[in-house]
C-alpha cells in the first residue's frame, strides 16, 4: 500500500476509516453503535447457484461504481467480487470485524486489479455494509416471541425450529451456540450475546426459506412460555415438538400440544403458526412466507 493510502482502526475496531491522500480525498466513516445492529447480511453458502449470482452482482456494481469514479472496470469488479466471494469466511457475527474484513479484501483485490487501496476498502466494505442494511430484522421486544422455523433441506420436512422468548434463545437440539462460538476465548463466549439477525443469518446459509414468525403477548403469557423453557428437555430431533410443546395454548397460539415422543417437522410447525389468525411472518431477505 501506498503512503498516501492507509486503512486507520480506531480503538476497538468501532470506527473505521478509509482514506485516500491523494488529488482527491476518499473517506468512509461508519461507526457501529450497539451490538451487531446490521448483522444480517445473507451470506450464500458456497458452491451454491445464490452464491455465484451474489459474487456476480458484487462484481458488476463494483465496476460501474469504480468507472463512475474514474477508475477501471476490472479493479472496481475484483474488489466487489473477490470480498463477496470471501463472504464465507468473512462475515460474522461481528458486523465491525466483517466490516473491516471486506474493506481489507477489496482493497488487496483492488491493488492486483492495477486500482487503489482506498477505492476496492471502500467498494468491498460498502458492499458489505448495504446487504446488511437491507437484511437487517428488529430485534425482539420485551413482550415478543419470535419463531425461527428453517424450512430448507430435502423432503419439505425443514431442518430446523427455535425461538426468542424477548431476547432469550430457545435453540433445543440446536448448534448454533456451539458454531458460533468454537473458535471464541472464554472470556468472548462469556460475553457473546444471540441475537434474532445473526440467528436468521446463520440459518439461511443452508437456504433462502427461513422464516420469521412475530408475536406480541402480555406479561402473564411470557413468564408461562419462559417457565415452559426451563423445564423443557430440548432434543436433537425434536427441536420443533420442543417449540409448539412451549407455546401450545398460550395467547395466540391456539395449537394443540404434541405428542411427547411423536415428531413435529419444522415445517409442520411451519403450517400450523401460518394457520393462526394473529402474528406476522416473513422470509429472512424479504418477501411473504
Amino acid at each position: 500500500m501506498a503512503d498516501d493510502q492507509f486503512v486507520k482502526l480506531a480503538a476497538g475496531g468501532n470506527v473505521l476509516i478509509i482514506e485516500d491522500g491523494g488529488a482527491g480525498d476518499v473517506g468512509l466513516t461508519n461507526q457501529i453503535a450497539g451490538k451487531d445492529f446490521f448483522a444480517a447480511h445473507i451470506q450464500p453458502a458456497f458452491g451454491t447457484p445464490a452464491y455465484g449470482f451474489n459474487v456476480a452482482a458484487h462484481a458488476l456494481v463494483g465496476c460501474g461504481a469504480s468507472v463512475a469514479s474514474g477508475g477501471s472496470c476490472q479493479s472496481g469488479a475484483l474488489s466487489g467480487g473477490v470480498s463477496a466471494a470471501a463472504g464465507p469466511l468473512t462475515n460474522g457475527p461481528n458486523y465491525a470485524r466483517s466490516l473491516v474484513a471486506n474493506a481489507v479484501v477489496g482493497g488487496v483485490a483492488s491493488v492486483a486489479g492495477g486500482g487503489k487501496f482506498a477505492n476496492g476498502a471502500i467498494t468491498g466494505a460498502f458492499g458489505y455494509m448495504f446487504n446488511a442494511a437491507a437484511q437487517s430484522l428488529r430485534e425482539p421486544s420485551k413482550n415478543e416471541v419470535v419463531i425461527v422455523i428453517n424450512n430448507n433441506g430435502g423432503g419439505g420436512i425443514g431442518t430446523h425450529a427455535g425461538m426468542f422468548v424477548g431476547d432469550q434463545l430457545f435453540d433445543p437440539g440446536g448448534s448454533y451456540m456451539d458454531d458460533r462460538t468454537r473458535f471464541m476465548s472464554a472470556e468472548e463466549r462469556d460475553e457473546f450475546v444471540p441475537t434474532l439477525n445473526d440467528y436468521a443469518k446463520y440459518h439461511s446459509t443452508s437456504g433462502g426459506d427461513v422464516r420469521i414468525y412475530r408475536y406480541d403477548l402480555n406479561d402473564e403469557d411470557m413468564s408461562t412460555i419462559s417457565k415452559r423453557v426451563d423445564q423443557s428437555p430440548g432434543g436433537v430431533l425434536f427441536c420443533a415438538n420442543s417449540v409448539q410443546t412451549c407455546i401450545a395454548g398460550v395467547g395466540p397460539f391456539e395449537i394443540s400440544t404434541p405428542w411427547r415422543f411423536t415428531m413435529t417437522f419444522p415445517s409442520t410447525l411451519a403450517t400450523r403458526l401460518q394457520g393462526l389468525p394473529t402474528g406476522n411472518c416473513t422470509k429472512y431477505g424479504g418477501g411473504a412466507c
